[in-house]
């Protein structure tokens, strides 16, 4: 059985680039999440989806560019610092790579619908 990978895929949120991998856990968890939910309001969201947007994130992002420091310097990526951004812009990023891998699949959603 073949597979397809989308990966990597880079997305624009927060002022930055994104490079996000293929999610495994972080993706299953965040779909979960969504089910047990109905739904995903972005603006409003519990402590349980935002714990899964964290994971899909930390488990799916491979770089930035864009990132920068108090003075304007670039940060370099790492993992460590990867935790370190606020998780609104780690939502945006997410629901951007959803999207995104939704384009590339065939199963994009309409265009005033949420990806997930």
């Amino acid at each position: 059985m073949a597979i397809t990978l989308y990966g990597p895929i880079t997305v624009e949120a927060g002022g930055a680039e994104w490079t996000f991998g293929e999610p495994v856990t972080g993706a299953d968890l965040l779909a979960l999440v969504a089910m047990e939910t109905g739904s995903v309001d972005t603006e409003r969201l519990t402590g349980a989806q935002c714990r899964a947007f964290d994971a899909y994130f930390m488990e799916a992002i491979r770089g930035w560019s864009g990132v920068n420091d108090a003075s304007g310097l670039p940060v370099a990526f790492s993992a460590e610092v990867a935790r370190e951004v606020p998780i609104s812009v780690k939502v945006e990023a997410v629901c951007a790579a959803l999207v995104k891998r939704a384009e590339l699949s065939g199963n994009a959603s309409r265009p005033d619908t949420e990806p997930i």
